[in-house]
C-alpha cells in the first residue's frame, strides 16, 4: 500500500463514527478519484477495517469462502476462530468463487488456506518437486 492510501485510511478511521460513515465514504471516494486510485478502493476499505479493529483491541480477520455461508456455519467458524486466536476479532465474510471450496482465513500477518484451490496448488508444487 502506498503512503497516500495509508494516510487516507488513517484519517478516515479517526473521523469515522456511526453518524458520518456515508459522508466519510463519499469524501474518500472523491479523494480517490482525484488521485486516480479507484482500483485501490478495496485495499483502502480493508485498511480502514484493520485500523478500526486495532482501535478496539481486536484483530481484523477476513474469511473467504466459495459460497455464502449459512448462519450456523458462520457461528461455528467464529467460535473456533475466537478460541484459537484468544483475542477479540472483527470479521468480514467474503464470497470468492475462485477458491472452489473450503476457506481462506486472512489476518494482517497470516493466511490460513484450507481451500480446494490452495490444496490443488500445494499438490501441483509437490508433484513438480518430486
Amino acid at each position: 500500500m502506498n503512503k497516500k492510501t495509508a494516510k487516507l485510511a488513517e484519517g478516515i478511521s479517526r473521523a469515522l463514527n456511526e453518524n458520518n460513515i456515508n459522508a466519510c465514504a463519499i469524501s474518500a471516494w472523491k479523494m480517490l478519484q482525484k488521485v486516480k486510485g479507484r482500483s485501490k478502493l478495496d485495499q483502502l476499505i480493508k485498511n480502514i477495517k484493520e485500523i478500526r479493529a486495532r482501535q478496539q483491541d481486536a484483530i481484523y480477520v477476513q474469511i473467504l469462502s466459495a459460497r455464502e455461508l449459512a448462519d450456523d456455519e458462520r457461528k461455528t467458524i467464529l467460535y473456533n476462530l475466537q478460541r484459537k486466536m484468544k483475542n477479540k476479532i472483527m470479521t468480514d465474510f467474503v464470497v470468492d468463487k475462485n477458491i472452489f471450496g473450503g476457506l481462506v482465513i486472512k489476518t494482517k500477518d497470516e493466511i490460513f488456506d484450507v481451500s480446494w484451490k490452495g490444496k490443488l496448488e500445494q499438490l501441483k508444487t509437490n508433484l513438480e518437486s518430486a
